[in-house]
């Protein structure tokens, strides 16, 4: 019976002192051997809205905005969403150019909201430089004019704030895009220096190849975009 007691105590004494290294296993293996993790799409309704709301969505909610206009409050929990993921650094490299055709695709939305109001903004211009230029100090024009001039600069600065909010969501989404473009290049770059994955072994030059390419295209598709959105900005 001693030698029972004893064994039990024993054993019970070795699984004891088990359990924390157990317990540091199983903590190990949560994280993972790489660090890096397959970030899921953004889901709008599912992201919390940031404390502070961004220029574009403060401009916004100021604003009365035509039919079909972006969804600012949306954007803004994708682009926050966007910011983490980039500034932690650990989203896998497919979880990034998802995110990325994700920010395109609302870029491109803010690209035709900046151009909604191109044709009245550019009446109004006209209308207010056929006034003449502002009085100098002391200099006075005529009730009439002073009285047109005002509701044309009114209704001006009234168009120009969805054009405006427009602008400032498109830049933030233009810098999200170029972050994510640099992030890739340089995970690129560092895989293709690593041992093992030497630039001069053939077995390597397909894969790079590709991965060249996709980038060049990428940004072909980019410029072309800019390009046009740029056309049809210009009055």
């Amino acid at each position: 019976m001693r030698a029972l007691s004893r064994i039990a105590a024993l054993a019970a004494l070795i699984a004891a002192l088990c359990a924390p290294l157990r317990a540091q296993e199983a903590a190990d293996e949560g994280q993972g051997a790489g660090g890096e993790v397959a970030a899921p799409m953004v889901d709008d309704a599912a992201q919390s809205p940031a404390d502070d709301a961004s220029p574009a969505e403060q401009i916004a909610a100021e604003t009365s905005l035509p039919a079909g206009a972006p969804d600012y409050e949306a954007w803004a929990r994708v682009a926050l969403r966007a910011e983490q993921s980039l500034e932690a650094g650990r989203a896998s490299d497919q979880a990034l150019s998802q995110l990325r055709t994700q920010i395109v695709e609302w870029r491109d939305r803010f690209a035709a909201a900046r151009n909604e109001n191109r044709v009245p903004l550019a009446t109004l211009r006209n209308q207010i430089a056929a006034l003449g230029p502002v009085p100098a100090d002391g200099a006075s024009e005529s009730a009439t004019v002073s009285a047109e001039r005002e509701q044309l600069n009114a209704r001006l600065a009234e168009l120009e704030r969805p054009a405006l909010a427009a602008d400032l969501a498109y830049a933030r989404a233009d810098t999200i895009i170029a972050e994510i473009d640099d992030l890739l290049r340089t995970r690129q770059a560092e895989e293709l220096m690593s041992p093992g994955s030497s630039p001069l072994a053939p077995g390597n030059w397909s894969e790079a190849a590709g991965a060249i390419r996709a980038s060049v295209l990428g940004w072909q598709r980019e410029i072309r975009q800019n390009l046009t959105s740029a056309a049809q900005m210009s009055p």
